[in-house]
């Protein structure tokens, strides 16, 4: 279900990296990875809580108990100011301290900790195997490390075919019988093959999860999906460790994409809330208690001034005798009128009625000023008057 979920995991902004590792396993022990130094206890860092022209920007959609980031990433902020980091260099979130932003620079830096016998440690049972499968490979431990690294990379992803919908063995080994009879599987069997493989030639190689950075918003930023998980490696060739991603890229999920215009709405709603969100948490309470007296000030001012403008306009409709008369005239003229009868019933009956063509637009465009004046404020009350005045007794002396 996990590559079929749509659920965002992280939104990144900036110079995105295309691999966002999260965690680390460097123990196999023939059916499953796991990660040797779980216990071990973890750095804490503090970190700044503001961050000016940093190169990627993570907004986590939800409170993970880690985060992910790139290898290498650093001169971290989060808006906790505190992070915890683990014997791996990956990234944790120290408890009571999430931070739904976290800001980094790209870089080369070494994680703490440098390769042990674990990251070159390969069942006994499986080392024929895999030695006979380098032998035919023509990788030599004799050639310089990343040369064998590549020869490994480079026959997993010419000879063997991605796929989630595969057969395994239940009799073998998986990475065995992923080599040697069945050549498809999915990231974690790549990752996994070319880990152990790379361990027999005398790599130090580790096994790392996390997720692709491929979707991009047309609102400038990237979205990661849970159904973008992946995994992949990571290699020592010295100095540092280095990813290398033997899985194929022809046969994966695409190398970008474009969110489609709707979901990309419905992201865009939902990153300005958590930015409004993150600007509300940034207030005291004194600004908040403040924000709330001028937004009360504003309502009350409102209120008086539309009250003021609509006495205004009450005293004013008392004050135009004009209408009365008119009303009487059009009753003059078969016009009847009844209690209840609005402005718009009287055109109406004035389309109807012995009333010429002019007197009738005539009418019609008075009646319209009045409930604009009376109704809205607009227009003047004694130029309203006098064309009350002017049609009554154009009216009265065509009667």
């Amino acid at each position: 279900g996990l590559e079929e979920s749509e659920r965002a995991v992280v939104r990144v902004r900036g110079n995105a990296p295309s691999l966002i590792p999260g965690m680390t396993w460097d123990s196999y022990n023939g059916r499953r990875w796991e990660a040797e130094a779980t216990n071990e206890p973890r750095e804490i860092v503090e970190t700044p809580v503001t961050k000016l022209n940093a190169e990627v920007e993570l907004e986590f959609a939800s409170p993970p108990d880690r985060y992910f980031a790139p290898l290498g990433a650093n001169d971290i902020t989060t808006t906790t100011g505190v992070v915890e980091r683990d014997v791996y260099g990956n990234l944790r979130v120290s408890p009571g301290f999430f931070s739904k932003r976290l800001w980094f620079d790209n870089g080369n830096v070494a994680p703490p900790r440098a390769p042990s016998a674990v990251d070159l440690s390969v069942p006994n049972y499986l080392q024929p195997t895999l030695d006979s499968v380098l032998r035919s490979w023509g990788v030599s431990r004799s050639d310089p490390p990343n040369t064998r690294a590549e020869k490994i990379k480079s026959r997993l992803l010419s000879d063997y075919v991605y796929s989630t919908n595969f057969e395994r063995n239940e009799n073998r080994e998986p990475i065995i019988d992923f080599l040697l009879r069945n050549k498809e599987g999915h990231c974690e069997y790549f990752a996994s093959a070319f880990t152990l493989l790379a361990r027999r030639a005398e790599v130090p190689a580790r096994l790392v999860g996390g997720y692709r950075v491929v979707e991009q918003s047309p609102f400038g930023y990237a979205i990661v999906r849970e159904r973008h998980a992946h995994a992949w490696s990571e290699i020592w060739l010295g100095e540092q460790w280095e990813t290398m991603d033997p899985t194929p890229v022809d046969s994966q999920v695409q190398l970008t994409e474009q969110t489609g215009w709707f979901p990309a709405l419905l992201d865009g709603v939902r990153t300005t809330w958590e930015i409004a969100d993150d600007w509300l948490a940034k207030r005291t309470g004194f600004e908040m208690a403040m924000a709330l007296v001028v937004l009360g000030f504003g309502w009350l001012l409102l209120r008086l001034v539309r009250g003021r403008k609509k006495r205004s306009v009450l005293s004013e409709d008392k004050a135009m005798p004009e209408l009365a008369m008119l009303l009487k005239e059009l009753g003059n003229h078969g016009i009847t009128l009844g209690v209840g009868d609005t402005f718009a019933t009287i055109r109406a009956k004035a389309d109807k009625s012995k009333l010429t063509e002019q007197q009738t637009g005539s009418l019609k465009s008075v009646l319209n000023e009045y409930e604009g004046f009376t109704y809205g404020g607009l227009g003047d009350a004694s130029s309203i008057r006098a064309r009350l005045s002017s049609l009554g007794s154009q009216l009265r002396e065509s009667r």
